[in-house]
């Protein structure tokens, strides 16, 4: 993994290490300041059964192994949570998802980001299982 700051750090290791199907490249943003987001939600033909939203404690960046959660959040106003849920259940529909899945978003200024979803169990669904005492 490297990262870079601008195009010519980029265009630098481009050029050291070149492109293949083997080994592609893979860029991300990252974004200063902004608050990761787990959603953990079942699906029933695609519609959303049950979800729960997990805050990250750190700033994103930390990968989610590594990271400390909070539910339900600390530091989401109403219409970022609504947001949320508009995303979840969208996401759920568009795939017709059935069974569990996971979000994580970025969220900063009022502005959310999905990063990835997948559609099996994650490492903070048995968190929110406990949680709430739910199987």
């Amino acid at each position: 993994m490297r990262i870079v700051f601008n195009a010519n750090d980029l265009k630098a290791y481009l050029s050291e290490h070149g492109l293949s199907k083997e080994y592609p490249v893979v860029i991300s943003k990252f974004i200063l300041d902004a608050k990761e987001l787990d959603i953990d939600a079942v699906a029933r033909n695609g519609e959303v059964v049950r979800m729960a939203i997990s805050e990250h404690v750190e700033n994103a960046g930390v990968h989610s192994g590594d990271a400390t959660l909070v539910t339900p959040p600390q530091d989401l106003n109403e219409h970022t949570i609504e947001q949320i849920r508009r995303i979840c259940f969208s996401v759920a529909k568009a795939l017709q998802i059935s069974g569990p899945f996971n979000l994580q978003l970025i969220a900063k200024d009022n502005e959310l980001k999905v990063i990835e979803c997948n559609v099996r169990v994650s490492r903070s669904f048995p968190f929110i299982s406990k949680t709430f005492d739910h199987d």
